[in-house]
């Protein structure tokens, strides 16, 4: 009850602002002829009373934490002073007219209280509507507004622009921040800066990787309009179809930061986006395959695997363990009835071994391979070998070494290998680059 009090607050602040300009027009703009005094004196009563209800409701609105404090402030401490200012003005103006210094004082405060009513005002509608309300780009050219380069992330190179600053974050900023930034968290929830997001709100985690269902993030904004707790909330713009889409996707797949557009250029939920801002979209020529067996793909989700067609009407699968934290080494033999099929596996964190890589050996067309911080080892190298269709490589907290490295010279198609945290020294490294020119190695430098 006490915070629906509260959040009424919007709702009667403004009779208090415009009973106390009333009063100020019949100060100053139109005085009255007869009964003046009294008929100011009344209103500035009345404007006292609804000013004293907004302070109080406002105060208890400011214990939640959907606002940052030093921006409430700003609103807050004008309000309170202009309250208290509005408040002396009624015994001030009693005395005015039989004492001199007093009407001075009078007359000097009304206008001090006209000043921090702007002040307050002002700073309760940013905190409402944003800092950039009342900026100055109603003043700007067309030219200036439509140029708006400055602030939209570069795409131009979509091999290694990553998919959340190109896709998802600039959707974000215009559906969502507003309401979730440095200055206004509602419900505890910053959207501004990808760890944030990540870390969740007063209503836990916002983002469950891999698990789109079951993300706050997306749940609210299935939920039906007139849903109190659908965002972005009724009134506001609402995400498209094609917006929620990309966030699901998004969501569903790792929640990445840096994953880039180039991995999922084939992917019908990605290529839209980019060709709506002017891209054109990389050719992928992708293998004719035939469609995969029923049961091997319900053996494979059933034990927790995420399968996913990489393009509408394409048979060939993006499959990932993501959600799999006890995956075996056998477990991958369910994949060999796919085999053909695979063309992004996502192996990541998972405590796989040579054992189970090798099941994988016979996969013709898979192109990207994610094993970071698995339990690989030199192994494995020769099986990785016969993957010559692979273009992204990850091997990030492995044991691979120069070993195992060497024996990669006819991976001609591989174009991104990762392999930082792991057992290669520079010197395996250069021998491979020599072998290896088209191939971009990232490594951490020590």
């Amino acid at each position: 009850m006490i915070e629906l009090i509260g959040r009424l607050h919007p709702a009667i602040v403004h009779l208090p602002i415009g009973i106390f300009v009333l009063a100020f027009i019949f100060q100053y703009i139109m005085p009255l002829k007869s009964g003046r005094d009294e008929l100011i004196r009344f209103v500035l009563v009345v404007s006292l009373i609804f000013s004293l209800l907004a302070t109080a409701m406002g105060w208890i609105l400011s214990w939640n934490s959907e606002y940052a404090e030093a921006t409430v402030d700003q609103h807050k401490w004008p309000a309170i002073f202009f309250t208290m200012a509005s408040g002396l003005l009624i015994p001030l103006h009693i005395k005015a007219p039989s004492i001199p210094l007093v009407k001075k004082i009078y007359h000097g405060l009304f206008f001090v209280s006209m000043v921090l009513l702007m002040v307050a005002g002002h700073r309760g509608g940013s905190l409402t509507h944003g800092e950039d309300y009342l900026s100055l780009m109603a003043f700007q050219d067309e030219d200036d507004i439509k140029d708006t380069s400055r602030i939209k992330p570069n795409i131009s190179d979509t091999s290694m622009t990553p998919i959340f600053s190109a896709l998802v974050q600039p959707m974000l900023e215009e559906k969502c921040v507003k309401c979730h930034n440095e200055k206004k968290i509602k419900g505890g929830l910053r959207m501004d800066q990808f760890a944030l997001l990540m870390k969740g709100g007063k209503n836990g985690v916002a983002v469950e990787r891999g698990d789109a269902e079951n993300s706050l993030l997306i749940q609210r904004t299935l939920l039906e309009l007139d849903d109190e707790k659908h965002m972005p909330p009724k009134g506001k713009k609402q995400l498209s179809e094609q917006e929620l889409a990309l966030l699901y996707w998004w969501v569903h797949h790792g929640a990445s930061a840096t994953a880039p557009i180039r991995d999922h250029i084939a992917n019908d939920t990605i290529n839209p986006f980019i060709a709506s801002k002017n891209e054109q979209p990389i050719a992928v020529v992708l293998p004719e395959v035939k469609a995969p067996d029923s049961l091997a793909l319900v053996a494979l989700v059933k034990i927790g695997f995420h399968v996913t067609p990489v393009a509408n009407g394409s048979h060939l699968l993006e499959i990932s363990a993501i959600n799999m934290p006890a995956l075996k080494d056998e477990d991958l033999k369910l994949l060999k009835p796919v085999a053909e099929n695979v063309l992004w596996l996502h192996l990541a964190d998972r405590d796989i071994t040579d054992q189970g890589i090798a099941h994988i050996s016979g996969f013709k067309n898979l192109r990207r391979l994610d094993l970071r911080h698995s339990k690989m080892t030199d192994a494995s190298a020769a099986v990785i070998g016969r993957l010559t269709s692979l273009e992204y490589l990850n091997l990030v907290g492995t044991q691979i070494s120069d070993m195992g490295l060497a024996q990669w010279k006819d991976l001609g198609a591989l174009k991104q290998l990762y392999c930082w945290e792991t057992n290669i020294t520079p010197t395996g490294l250069e021998f491979f680059k020599r072998s290896n020119p088209v191939t971009k190695v990232y490594q951490a430098i020590n």
